[in-house]
């Protein structure tokens, strides 16, 4: 049996048997905010809409057993206003998700390649000072990454009250990053 537990509900997959051929019917089971939803899904035709916050892929082994090979969660809303900003600025943005980088966003453009650390907040971010105080974990973890010449390490930041702030983050500490939205001469 295998089992998955988003914020949504709890998604579970239970095996018939092991000598089922391939087109053999598995019983997925999908349970969300109390209610009991059971199909029959005859190798994935069917698919069960279950609303938990990640997308699990299941992958039928040579003999016959289920397995969960990957999990892909969603990306931040947050994280995605994030790269159509940088898609405007001509930048190619691609997400990271469940790595152990403390970075969110690669983006690379002719001119430069980042590292992009996304932060957001329900209080004013005024300066690098007051960003650093709140998040110091978050900040040490990208500053003590060790990176080439040519990539920056970018932190960008947004509140309601105050919109984007975008620092370059630097060995001793963050320096606002006024350059990020002039596109590259080609």
């Amino acid at each position: 049996m295998v089992s998955h537990k988003g914020a949504g509900g709890r998604a579970s997959i239970l095996e018939k048997g092991d000598n089922d051929s391939l087109d053999s019917a598995r019983r997925i089971s999908v349970q969300e905010s109390g209610c009991n939803l059971d199909q029959k899904n005859t190798v994935a035709r069917y698919p069960v809409k279950a609303q938990t916050q990640a997308t699990v892929i299941i992958h039928e082994k040579k003999n016959g057993r289920v397995s969960v090979k990957d999990m892909y969660q969603k990306t931040r809303g947050i994280v995605q206003r994030a790269m159509d900003l940088l898609e405007s600025w001509k930048f190619q943005p691609a997400s990271i998700r469940g790595s152990k980088l403390p970075v969110d966003i690669v983006a690379l453009r002719d001119d430069m390649d980042m590292l992009v650390q996304v932060i957001s907040s329900k209080h004013p971010i005024l300066d690098a000072k007051t960003l650093f105080r709140r998040y110091k974990k978050k900040i040490d973890a990208i500053r003590l990454m060790g990176t080439a010449s040519r990539v920056r390490k970018v932190l960008m930041a947004y509140s309601m009250p105050c919109g984007w702030k975008h620092y370059d983050v630097l060995p001793g500490g963050l320096i606002p990053a006024w350059d990020l939205h002039k596109v590259s001469p080609a």
